[in-house]
């Protein structure tokens, strides 16, 4: 049966630079709803063959590696358009991460069965809806003709659990938690604690005139709100086809600091290398000003801008450009960043918003008024704005926190439009 290696000679004996990506995932989960547990495991596998010549592109994937993938993708090829810009990149020495795999998720079901059943226990009225706990041990591998061989096992482990309470006649909305690790340790306790605490406040909701008052952004809300607007933004292929609102060297915010780090230990989509074996590296896409836009091999040669290793993608695809743990960083902090605000937990609508524009209305689903004595729950309030000048405005941080691919504290804004 022939490997990776074997199908990269004969490409390269037809004249033709070749790379190969190799994905492969052993993955565990137990859901729990309503009492009834189901629980599933999955082995994947997958290949993809990337093949370029003189600027023509083909790809072809297959859940089995053999000679028949490159030759799908040669056929494939043939009808490409000719680009210049289009080729793969020579490799480079890949410095190894330590902290992207553990290998207790390859016998998780002892733990994955105990975070699931401390759930179970209903106290203080609160009732959990459903508990969704998965782990995952994942290779990737990336090899080409033009030099490149690097390869990577990666682990991890997710926790997400709704619940709600009542009190008297009311029913507070669902509240959701999730949290990520590479392994684990996550504080199971901590995810109770605020389900309680923020199903108490939502319990009991009111109309209440929140006109002028300064929107605080949770951690929870920017990962579903912000998080994704600036994945789009500073994408170099939307800064060519000038599908972005920011430009090169604009002004942002002489206080704010936006970075991309795929190489933090405690960032759960780090990585060593990315989707075409290129080293990462922290890029700084905001720094008061607009500083980068991230970029995979094609779109730096096409767009003229420095080469950032942001290349993402699966098996089906080709590569294009993704963030991996985004950082945020105000210079002003405060733990008292809520005090005086509508604080804004989570939100629904984010598909409705422009990228392109960078204008969102979404819709505050969990929210409360902090007056600094207590927290007041707010009935559904429409959250209205664009997001350059939500960054623009942000005049305060809480100490970070990590939810998701976004590494952040409350965000504190002026000028949100809110309506109730």
């Amino acid at each position: 049966m022939p490997d990776e290696y074997s199908i990269l000679s004969r490409a390269k004996s037809l004249g033709v630079s070749a790379e190969i990506l190799s994905l492969e995932s052993k993955g565990y989960s137990i859901y729990v709803e309503k009492g009834q547990k189901s629980g599933s495991q999955v082995i994947d596998r997958g290949y993809a063959i990337r093949v370029v010549k003189d600027g023509k592109v083909g790809m072809a994937y297959s859940t089995v590696l053999d000679e028949k993938v490159l030759d799908y993708a040669l056929d494939t090829m043939k009808v490409s358009n000719p680009d210049k810009d289009y080729s793969l990149p020579a490799g480079k020495k890949v410095d190894y991460l330590s902290a992207v795999y553990y290998p207790e998720v390859e016998e998780p079901f002892d733990k994955v069965k105990e975070y699931a059943l401390y759930f179970e226990e209903n106290e203080d009225n609160l009732k959990v809806n459903y508990v969704h706990v998965r782990s995952e041990s994942f290779g990737v591998k990336v090899v080409s003709t033009e030099g490149v061989d690097v390869q990577e096992r990666r682990s991890f482990v997710s926790l997400g659990v709704a619940a709600n309470t009542s009190s008297g006649n009311e029913v507070s909305p669902e509240i959701f938690e999730s949290r990520e690790s590479r392994r684990f340790d996550i504080d199971i306790e901590e995810v109770k604690d605020t389900l309680r605490e923020k199903t108490e406040i939502t319990s009991n909701r009111a109309k209440v005139d929140v006109k002028g008052l300064d929107v605080t952004f949770t951690t929870s809300a920017q990962e579903e709100l912000i998080f994704p607007l600036i994945n789009f933004s500073f994408s170099a292929e939307n800064l060519y086809r000038k599908r972005t609102i920011f430009s090169q060297r604009e002004d942002v915010n002489p206080k704010l600091r936006i970075v991309d780090s795929p190489r933090r230990e405690d960032g759960v989509f780090s990585r060593s290398f990315d989707a075409e074996g290129m080293p990462t590296q922290e890029n700084v896409l905001v720094e008061s000003s607009v500083k980068t836009f991230l970029t995979n091999y094609y779109w730096a040669r096409k767009a003229s801008l420095p080469h950032t290793s942001s290349a993402s993608r699966n098996f089906t695809s080709l590569p294009s450009i993704s963030v991996t743990n985004l950082v945020i960083d105000f210079k002003e902090k405060s733990k008292d960043v809520r005090e005086g605000t509508v604080v804004v937990d989570k939100v629904q609508g984010v598909h409705t918003s422009n990228p392109e524009t960078g204008e969102f209305s979404v819709v505050g689903s969990v929210a409360w008024l902090d007056d600094g004595k207590k927290s007041v729950g707010l009935r559904e309030i429409v959250v209205t704005g664009n997001i350059k000048n939500l960054l623009k405005n942000v005049i305060l941080q809480s100490n970070p926190r990590r939810c998701g691919s976004l590494i952040s504290g409350d965000l504190r804004v002026s000028g949100i439009s809110l309506i109730m």
